[in-house]
């Protein structure tokens, strides 16, 4: 039986020097898997933070007659893979996003003009949108929360909250429309 599995088995029954050592060591060895595997140095750190929370709420899960590292290559994998879907979702949100935005703003790919342009969005946000409607907006279109998230962290159902976040892009659009004269 090599040490990690007899340090699991240890933290199994409750031995708090063992856990330690076998998260300090197992650390390690996410450490160098996630630099390799995510090229976004600074998604790293979280990356293996959720591996390490994944281990330990999967821990009393771990069968000792079985092999420790697959276990925990597993783990590491399936938190890898949720990361990558995570991101690539956020990414595609805030392109559809700006996409509908730009598109009625006849944004040009100037960068001095798309600052202007972002800086306008944010004005309009303020001047057009209470928090009522900008909160949930922008927690579901840059921040990439899905409805039932948003409706648990603002205490509403997640029906009112896709009218808000629905509301919120009709005003802003009518909004930029209104300021382009249109």
């Amino acid at each position: 039986m090599n040490d990690l599995k007899k340090l699991v088995i240890l933290a199994q029954s409750g031995d708090a020097q063992a856990y330690h050592v076998f998260l300090e060591t197992v650390s390690q060895t996410i450490k160098r898997i996630v630099s390799f595997k995510v090229f976004n140095e600074s998604h790293r750190d979280d990356i293996c933070q959720e591996i390490l929370i994944s281990i330990h709420h999967s821990l009393p899960t771990y069968s000792p007659d079985r092999p420790i590292m697959p276990w925990i290559n597993c783990i590491i994998e399936r938190r890898i893979i949720d990361y990558i879907r995570k991101y690539t979702k956020l990414e595609e949100r805030e392109e559809i996003f700006d996409e509908a935005v730009t598109k009625e703003a006849n944004a040009s790919n100037n960068t001095i003009e798309r600052v202007a342009l972002e800086q306008q969005l944010e004005l309009l946000i303020e001047k057009y949108l209470t928090d009522e409607l900008s909160k949930p907006l922008l927690m579901a279109k840059l921040e990439g929360l899905k409805t039932k998230e948003i409706s648990q962290e603002l205490g509403i159902s997640e029906a009112a909250t896709r009218t808000r976040i629905s509301r919120a892009m009709a005003k802003l659009k009518k909004a930029v429309r209104i300021n382009n004269g249109k």
